[in-house]
C-alpha cells in the first residue's frame, strides 16, 4: 500500500446502529448484475452505462418521497441509443423509465429496472415563428426556455410555470374552503392560456377568475413556504391585481402614498367617528351604509364596517432620542386603530415604550413617523406606483432615524417588519437600495424575546393563553421568539393545531368577510372549545380577524408581556 493511500474505511459511521429496512440489498454491492450490465455495455458502450452501486443509489431518489433502486442507469446520447434500449427491454421483458430535466414529486421518474437519463445529451431550445412557438428537448428546464424566449420579448409565466400540480400548497391556503387553492388558480390560468383569445370558454373562465382566484387570494404567500419549488401564487395574484388597474387608478394610488400624512389622519378620525356612530346607532346601520358605498365605488376597493373594528388609537407616547437603544417604529395600523372594545390597559405603543424602559433599553419614536408606511397597503393590492413611492420614502426615513443603520429599527407589526425588511426591496432606487442594506429591521416580538426578556422580571402569569402566529411570523421564521414571549406571560401556551392564515390580510377581511370566515373556521372552533385567559397574536389586523372569528378579544403578545412584568400588586387583572 502506498504511504499516503487514503483509507475509505475511516469514513465509516461510528457507534452501533440498527440497519434500515429500506437499505440497498447486499446483492447490489457489486452494482448492476450480469448479464444486464454486459448486455448493455456491449450494446451501447461502457461510457453510457452507469453500473456501480454508488450510481444506483444516487438515482434511487428524486423530489418525491419514494425510493426505488434501479438495476442500471443508461445515459442515452441519441435516438439510436433510445431505440436500442427499448428493443433490448422488449426482447428481455424488462421495464424502462425515463428521467428528464426535472425530477418528480410523485415518483414518475423512478424505477426498479432500467432507468434512462436523457438530461445530459437531450437539452436544447428551438424558437419558432419569432417566439410564437418553441420546440423544447426533454432535458431542458423552464429557466433555460425563458432565457431563449426573452430575446424575442416572450416568456412562459415565470411564477407558475414550474408547478406540477402536486397540491402540497392546498392545505395551507386560506381560501381552500371558499373558492380556489394555489394549485387550482394555476390550473385555471393554464386553461385560459390554452384557449384562443375570445373563445367562449376563455371568456367564461376570465369572468369567474376575478373573484374565484384574484380577489379571494389573501396574498399571504404561505403557499410558497409549502411548495417544493417555492412558487409564490400570492405574488402572481398581486400581479394580476396590478394588470386590472387602469392608469388612472395607479395615479390615484400613488397620490395617496404621496399625501399619506393626510390620509392617515383622515383614517384615524374616520375610525373614531365610525366607532362612536356604531356604538350609538348600532353596527348594522353602519354596515348598511358602508355596503351601499361599496356598491357605488367597488367592493374590492372600499372596506366594509365590522362590529369588531376598534376605535381610534391614542396619541403616541413621547420619547427621547438621547440614550435610545433602538428606534421604535409604530406601524400605521397601530397609529390608526386602537385596542379591542373595553380594553383599559396601555395601547401597544405605550406598552412597548414601558417594556423598553423597564428593561433598561429605552426606545425613541421619531416625531415624523406620521405619513410613512411599510408600503404593504399598496403592495398587497398591486398598486406598483404607490408601492414604489412609499417603499422609497420609508427607507429614506428609516436610514435617517437610525443614523445610517447605527440603531436597529424595531417594528411593532409582523407584516410591516416583513414589508420593510424584504418586500420593499424590488421597488427601491439604486441609492435607496444601498441605504436599505445598511438597516437592521427587527420585529418587535423578536426584539422583546432577545433583548428585553433577559432584563425583565415576570411578576404575574396567566394560567393559559392561546396564540395565533401570523403568516409574516412564519415568513420571518420568528415563531420561536413569539412562543418564548407568550411562554413568559402564561403557564400554558397553546397554538391550535389548525392555526393558519386568518386571511384578514390588512383590509382584505373587510373587503371579503367571507374569506376570513372560511379561513378561520377550523382554528376558531378549536379556540372556542375551551377557556383561555389570554388570546394573543403579533399583528393588529390579524387580532381583529381572530376576534371576528371567535368573538374573543385578541391582543398583541407584547401587551400581555407588559401586564406580566408591570410592578404592582398581584390583583392587577386583565381588562
Amino acid at each position: 500500500m502506498p504511504l499516503l493511500e487514503p483509507k475509505p474505511q475511516a469514513l465509516r459511521p461510528s457507534g452501533r446502529r440498527t440497519t434500515s429496512v429500506d437499505r440497498v440489498p447486499d446483492r447490489l454491492a457489486g452494482g448492476t448484475p450480469e448479464p444486464l450490465r454486459g448486455d448493455l455495455t456491449a450494446l451501447l458502450g461502457a461510457a453510457k452505462v452507469l453500473w456501480k452501486v454508488s450510481d444506483l443509489v444516487r438515482y434511487a431518489s428524486d423530489a418525491s418521497p419514494y425510493r426505488f433502486v434501479p438495476q442500471v442507469v443508461v445515459v442515452a446520447q441519441d435516438i439510436d441509443d433510445i431505440s436500442a434500449v427499448l428493443s433490448y427491454a422488449h426482447g428481455k421483458g424488462r421495464e424502462v423509465v425515463f428521467r428528464a430535466a426535472g425530477t418528480s414529486l410523485n415518483g414518475q421518474a423512478q424505477g426498479e429496472d432500467i432507468l434512462v437519463d436523457v438530461r445530459r445529451h437531450w437539452a436544447g431550445v428551438e424558437v419558432l415563428d419569432d417566439g410564437a412557438r418553441v420546440r423544447v428537448r426533454p432535458g431542458t428546464t423552464v429557466a433555460r426556455v425563458n432565457a431563449a424566449l426573452a430575446r424575442h420579448g416572450r416568456v412562459v409565466e415565470r411564477v407558475a410555470d414550474p408547478c406540477i400540480e402536486c397540491g402540497f400548497c392546498e392545505p395551507t391556503c386560506p381560501s381552500r374552503d371558499l373558492t380556489t387553492t394555489p394549485r387550482q388558480r394555476i390550473v385555471l390560468r393554464r386553461e385560459v392560456m390554452r384557449q384562443s383569445n375570445g373563445s367562449p370558454v376563455q371568456e367564461a373562465l376570465l369572468d369567474a377568475y376575478g373573484y374565484d382566484a384574484v380577489d379571494t387570494c389573501a396574498g399571504d404567500s404561505t403557499c410558497a413556504l409549502d411548495c417544493p419549488v417555492g412558487i409564490d401564487t400570492g405574488a402572481l395574484m398581486k400581479g394580476f391585481r396590478h394588470l386590472r388597474h387602469s392608469p388612472r387608478e395607479e395615479r390615484v394610488a400613488a397620490l395617496t402614498a404621496r399625501h399619506f400624512t393626510a390620509v392617515e389622519a383622515s383614517a384615524r378620525l374616520a375610525v373614531g367617528a365610525a366607532r362612536a356612530i356604531g356604538d350609538r346607532l348600532g353596527g348594522r346601520a353602519l354596515a348598511r351604509v358602508t355596503g351601499l358605498a361599496r356598491k357605488a365605488v367597488r367592493p374590492d376597493l372600499l372596506p366594509g364596517w365590522l362590529p369588531e373594528t376598534p376605535g381610534a388609537a391614542p396619541v403616541l407616547p413621547r420619547t427621547r432620542r438621547v440614550g435610545a437603544s433602538a428606534v421604535y417604529y409604530p406601524a400605521c395600523v397601530n397609529r390608526i386603530f386602537g385596542e379591542p372594545q373595553g380594553h383599559r390597559s396601555p395601547s401597544l405603543p405605550q406598552a412597548v415604550v414601558a417594556l423598553a424602559t423597564r428593561a433598561g433599553k429605552p426606545v425613541w419614536i421619531p416625531e415624523d413617523v406620521a405619513g410613512t408606511c411599510c408600503a404593504t397597503i399598496w403592495h398587497s393590492k398591486g398598486y406598483e406606483l404607490g408601492n414604489a413611492v412609499m417603499a422609497n420614502r420609508i427607507v429614506e426615513a428609516a436610514w435617517g432615524w437610525t443614523a445610517g443603520g447605527t440603531l436597529p429599527l424595531v417594528v411593532d407589526a409582523s407584516s410591516c417588519a416583513l414589508g420593510i425588511a424584504h418586500e420593499v426591496v424590488p421597488y427601491l432606487s439604486t441609492d435607496n437600495w444601498e441605504l436599505h442594506a445598511a438597516l437592521t429591521v427587527v420585529d418587535s416580538v423578536v426584539w422583546a424575546a432577545e433583548e428585553l426578556l433577559p432584563h425583565l422580571t415576570v411578576v404575574r402569569r396567566a394560567r393559559s393563553a392561546v396564540l395565533h402566529p401570523t403568516c409574516s411570523t412564519r415568513h420571518l421564521d420568528d415563531e420561536a421568539q413569539l412562543r418564548a414571549v407568550a411562554g413568559a406571560c402564561a403557564e400554558e401556551v397553546v397554538v391550535p393545531d389548525d392555526a393558519g392564515c386568518c386571511a384578514f390580510a390588512g383590509d382584505r377581511g373587510m373587503l371579503h368577510q367571507e374569506l376570513t370566515g372560511a379561513a378561520t373556521a377550523r382554528e376558531a372552533a378549536e379556540v372556542t372549545d375551551r377557556h383561555f385567559d389570554a388570546h394573543l397574536s403579533a399583528n393588529r389586523m390579524c387580532e381583529i380577524g381572530m376576534e371576528r372569528a371567535t368573538g374573543l378579544p385578541y391582543v398583541s403578545v407584547l401587551l400581555e408581556l407588559e401586564r406580566a412584568t408591570r410592578p404592582g400588586p398581584e390583583y392587577l387583572r386583565r381588562s
